[in-house]
Order: C-alpha cells, then structure tokens, then sequence
C-alpha cells in the first residue's frame, strides 16, 4: 500500500444538503462509516462545504447518486475533486471522505492482508530450512568443521529476517497492509507506518548482509590476486552501501517522528529527503551491485580447464547463485 499514492487519490461524494436537513441516504453513509456523534457532525458539516466548492467543475449533480457512482464518472469526478479536497482537508478529513464515497457507491472492502501473512510466513520458513541446512552441514560435515565469514554473514542476515518476517505479520498486515488506506484509522496509519519504517532498515541491512556473504564466498574460492583485489573492493562497498542506506533510511525526514507524523497533520514541523529519488538510486545502485557480483564469477570460468559444455554448466550455476 503506497501512502502517497493512496492520499493522492481521495475524493468525496454526499449530499449537499445542510446536515439538520439530511436525506435517509445521506444518513445511511454516516451510519456504515461508522461515524455518529457530535465530532462526526461536525466534520460532515466541514465536507459538505467542501463539496460544494470541489463539485463546481462536475457534470453530475452533486445530489446524483447514480451519475457519481458510475465508473466513467466516478474516475473522471475523482480526478476533478482529488486537489481541492486535499487542498481544503486534513489528511484524516480526506480518507474519511474517501470512506464514505466508497460506501456510498457500494464498493467493496478490500483485505488482503492474510495472504501476505501467509506469504511471509512461507518465504520466511523457506528461508530459514536453506540457511540451517547450509550452518549444519558447514558445523557437522565439512571437513574443517567451522563457519567462514561468509557463512557469519548470511547467519547475521537471517538473524536480521527473523524479526522482519514477525513485522511482516503482527506489524504491517495487522495495522493496514493489504487494506484500503482509508478504512484505517489515524492511530493504524502512525503505527503501521512506524513498523515499515523499522523493517525498511532491517530489509536494507539483510540484502547488505547477503550481497556480503556472496563477496566474500567468491573470496574463499578465487585465488588469483587481481580478482581478489576487485572481491575485496566489492566487498567494503557493500559495506559501504549498507551504512549508507540504512542511516538515510532512519534519518529520512527530520524529525524522525516527521515520517509518520505528516501523514495526519500537515501542520507540524519537519521535512523530508526526496524519498523518490532516494529509492530509485537504491535501486538501480543494487541492479548494478548484483550484475557487477555476476559478472565476477563469470570472468574467471574461460580460465578453468575443464570442457567447454562444464564451464557452460559452471557458468549457470554462478549466474543462478548470484541471482
């Protein structure tokens, strides 16, 4: 669920007429957003203002259930409504707007967070079995019977993964992941965004951990002093990439409580990296590490003395290693 995309595209359908007054219809929405009482009142008189001032572009009456509710209008609507309502509403006024268009229109409620529950689980378990196989076989079997630091790294890596994967679950998919953002409450919106900017840093650390690991197996494996050269460089690199982005991760707005804070009140202190940019060049920084880490291995199989069709299998087996 993409916070900025989802505030972006909010958009209002009521009544127009003052709250005193209001039709059977006009109640029914209140009732199923749950939102009775003085406060909500209050804030239903606030959008029915609103409206009237964002609706003036519109072909539909703004009392015209049907011509709001259906597709073509509806999107075109949205799309005419979305700046003014951001514009004059607090986020939490504009999902709660959102909500009640949406009831109103019959739309479905959407949840799929128990099937990424059920997928980080199964990518969580599966992870685990391959790197208890490969620490037993390394403790157990080997013949030197101890773990080389590629082996610690992919270790700390998953020890990392073991609390990603319970945030996964009992933070992301419990507070709104897989969910419409504007069935959520404020206080769902703060917490889930606090637990993805925690497993943001430990995804970072993890894929640091693991393109680490691969550096320095390649290290144990390659003799030759030029190659091992360029392993070590790439190695302090992907050292140098995981700090680096796992400190803008944490310190990307000022202050850090700004991250989840804006999102509910666009009034209070505090600013942002351009976190579009920041991403892309994460990105395309990793893209480029992983088909560097490729081309490593890769460089080394014309060497070997082995037949044209093992190299060709060797070759595979790096390539799909890496990947």
């Amino acid at each position: 669920m993409n916070i900025n995309t989802s505030l972006s595209r909010v958009s209002i359908f009521h009544k127009h007429d003052q709250i005193d007054g209001a039709s059977h219809s006009s109640a029914t929405v209140v009732k199923s957003a749950g939102c009775i009482g003085a406060s909500s009142r209050f804030l239903l008189r606030h959008h029915i203002k609103t409206t009237n001032l964002c609706f003036s572009n519109s072909t539909c009456s703004i009392a015209d259930a049907a011509c709001i509710c259906a597709t073509a209008n509806y999107d075109l609507i949205q799309g005419l409504a979305t700046p003014c309502i951001l514009n004059s509403c607090s986020p939490p006024e504009a999902l709660f707007t959102k909500n009640l268009t949406e009831t109103a229109c019959g739309h479905p409620t959407r949840d799929r967070s128990s099937e990424y529950s059920a997928l980080a689980i199964s990518v969580g378990v599966t992870s685990s079995i391959f790197v208890g196989v490969r620490i037993i076989y390394k403790v157990f079997f080997c013949h030197d019977n101890r773990l080389g630091y590629d082996d610690w790294a992919i270790l700390m890596a998953f020890l990392v993964n073991v609390p990603s994967i319970t945030i996964n679950v009992h933070g992301l998919a419990a507070y709104g992941l897989g969910r419409d953002i504007w069935t959520l409450t404020p206080d769902d919106i703060i917490t889930f965004i606090e637990f993805f900017l925690i497993d943001e840093v430990l995804y970072l650390a993890m894929v640091s951990l693991v393109k680490l690991s691969l550096s320095l197996f390649y290290l144990r494996i390659f003799p030759g002093t030029t190659i091992r050269r360029l392993l070590w460089a790439t190695a302090l690199f992907n050292v140098a990439f995981g700090i680096a982005f796992v400190t803008t991760a944490i310190f990307q707005c000022t202050p850090i409580s700004y991250t989840w804070t804006q999102y509910i009140d666009h009034s209070l202190p505090g600013h942002c990296i351009d976190r579009n940019a920041w991403g892309w060049s994460n990105g395309a920084l990793s893209i480029a590490l992983d088909a560097w880490m490729i081309l490593i291995p890769l460089s080394q199989v014309p060497r070997l003395r082995l037949h044209w069709k093992q190299k060709v299998g060797v070759a595979i087996m790096f390539f799909m290693g890496t990947l």
